[in-house]
Parts: structure tokens; C-alpha cells; sequence
């Protein structure tokens, strides 16, 4: 029995019973039979955090209008694991990378206060997380955002992370020119009109 393996099926946690029965077959004498019992515990190993709805675009453009815009994480949310066990486990979601401060600034929906990294953030602050550009800004810069979960392994704390990021490419939000000819238009002299939109 020394190449027995127990091998169980993923994300399963409890008891288990596996009995092995021997049997000695002797010609000259009636067979002898031998059971054995061994009792297996299956115990939990967490997992990492999960995204289970919500888009994370790898890079967004972004307008540099010193208005705040929504980063498109509305829909965002998270679990600790895949597992049903899993699905009520505290998450915590840090800010661990911001663009330069020369780019612009990570607010929360409601609140201009630049964050910094190391910020804790809410679910709702989390989905609600817009970038504020000043005007004639350019450039690129990087948000990044960790999801922490507070699960166990084997019945000890063991916190497991994730990691979500993507790049923001700030531009000048342009005006749009459009020159039209209105030399037909009774009493006009200019041959054009420019109108910026």
C-alpha cells in the first residue's frame, strides 16, 4: 500500500474515509482477511482573489480637461476564491501605483483629494475611481490597484493577492475646425467662415 496516493478534488474541504481490505489466498488453508481503516482530513488552501465581473481595459485614453472621468470600473467586483467557502471573505483593495503627479490626479467619485499609494479603497470607491488631467497635459502613466483577500491555509492566516493595472494615455482634448463657403449668401464679402467646435 506504500504507492497509495489520495489525491481530492479541487476547492474540497472535509472528511474522507478510505478502508483497505487484504486478502491472503492460502490452498492448504482457509484465506485470511485483514481491513483497515484510514481517516483523511481535507483541509482548506486558499486561493487567490477572483475578478468575477467587470472589464479592465490593458489602456485607456484619457482627455486632459481638468474634469474628472470615470476609469470604467463601475462594474468591477470581486470574491476571495473560487470556491463557494471562499465567497465570503473580506477583501481589501490597496492603491499601489499612480502616474506622476504632473499627469493628473487619481481622485474618488466625489472627492478631488489626489490618491497616493498606499490608499484603501472601498468596493465603491473602488468602481466609482475617475483621473482628473489638467488642460494641455500629455503623457502616460500607470494604476494600479491590489485586491487582498483574508483567507487561511490549513487553519493559519494566509493572505493571498492579486493585482489589477492598466495605462492611462492622457491628450489634449481638441477643437474641431470646420470652414465652409458662403460666397453665395446674399451681402457677404468674407468667402469663408470658420466655426470651432
Amino acid at each position: 500500500t506504500s504507492g497509495l496516493l489520495f489525491t481530492p478534488l479541487p476547492n474540497v474541504t472535509g472528511a474522507a474515509t478510505l478502508t483497505i481490505v487484504y486478502n491472503e489466498r492460502n490452498l492448504l488453508a482457509p484465506s485470511l482477511t485483514d481491513l483497515d481503516t484510514v481517516a483523511i482530513t481535507i483541509r482548506e488552501v486558499n486561493d487567490l482573489p477572483i475578478r468575477v465581473s467587470g472589464v479592465l481595459e490593458s489602456s485607456l485614453l484619457h482627455y486632459a480637461d481638468d474634469s474628472p472621468q470615470p476609469l470604467g470600473l463601475a462594474n468591477t467586483l470581486y470574491l476571495g476564491g473560487a470556491h463557494v467557502n471562499e465567497a465570503g471573505q473580506g477583501l481589501t483593495y490597496t492603491v499601489t501605483a499612480v502616474p506622476n503627479p504632473t499627469l493628473g490626479a487619481l481622485v474618488r467619485s466625489g472627492d478631488p483629494t489626489p490618491l497616493n499609494v498606499g490608499a484603501q479603497l472601498s468596493i465603491t470607491e473602488l468602481q466609482g475611481l475617475s483621473f482628473i488631467a489638467p488642460q494641455g497635459t500629455t503623457g502616460t502613466g500607470t494604476v494600479a490597484i491590489t485586491i487582498t483577500d483574508d483567507g487561511t491555509t490549513l487553519g493559519a492566516a494566509d493572505p493571498r493577492s492579486i493585482t489589477e493595472s492598466f495605462e492611462l494615455t492622457i491628450t489634449p482634448r481638441t477643437s474641431l475646425t470646420l470652414t465652409r463657403d458662403i460666397n453665395r449668401l446674399p451681402g457677404n464679402s468674407d468667402p469663408s467662415t470658420a466655426v470651432n467646435l
